[in-house]
């Protein structure tokens, strides 16, 4: 229950069909379920850009771009979209999109533009990635916390003592939660002073 508190779970709303407008329950899933989806997602990402820049030698520009386009696409979460690496992912896909040739059926923005632009997409998808396992490992301490805790307390007979002992763990997990957050601010400032001079 208190874990629950501190980390809730992710609610979608409801849903309705445009041909039926039947109504879905809300779904409801927990917080490192979802943070565990999100990093394999993120996984797969990482997994697929190197081994595009890994082959880059045996394709031509065509085939290289149209790669890229391909694991962009398909490495694609789609949840909650609203960290960097995502805004990033999508940049990238229309500025890849705006360069297809519909005569000659094929992208043509300009490869090294890309490669640079490939490469920063896996130094963000990294830097969430790192954001991703720091919040799945504080559920994990808070969730081990919170059960020798409720296991202390079948020996302590004084509740205020208790109580104070509950209180002083989820102080240390806000600390490092707050933590976190300031991290998280400060990466998305410094995103937003300077994005590497790529061209758009």
């Amino acid at each position: 229950m208190q874990r629950a508190e501190k980390f809730p779970d992710i609610v979608t709303p409801p849903q309705q069909s445009l041909d039926t407008f039947d109504k879905y329950q809300a779904k409801s899933t927990p917080l490192r379920e979802v943070l565990q989806n999100e990093k394999e997602t993120l996984i797969g990402l990482i997994s697929n850009l190197e081994d595009d820049l890994k082959h880059l030698p045996e394709q031509n520009k065509a085939e290289a771009l149209a790669a890229f386009k391909d694991t962009i696409g398909q490495s694609y979460y789609r949840e909650d979209r609203t960290a960097r690496v995502y805004q990033y992912q999508d940049e990238f896909d229309e500025w890849l999109s705006s360069s297809w040739n519909k005569q000659r059926k094929e992208y043509t923005a300009d490869l090294e533009e890309a490669i640079a632009r490939t490469h920063r997409l896996i130094e963000l998808a990294q830097l969430r990635l790192g954001e991703i396992n720091f919040t799945l490992s504080q559920i994990e301490q808070y969730s081990r916390a919170i059960q020798q805790a409720q296991v202390s307390s079948q020996g302590i007979q004084n509740p205020e003592l208790f109580a104070r002992y509950e209180k002083a763990i989820s102080s240390r997990l806000y600390d490092a939660l707050d933590c976190l957050q300031a991290i998280q601010q400060q990466r998305q400032q410094a995103d937003s002073m300077g994005s590497f001079g790529l061209k758009e």
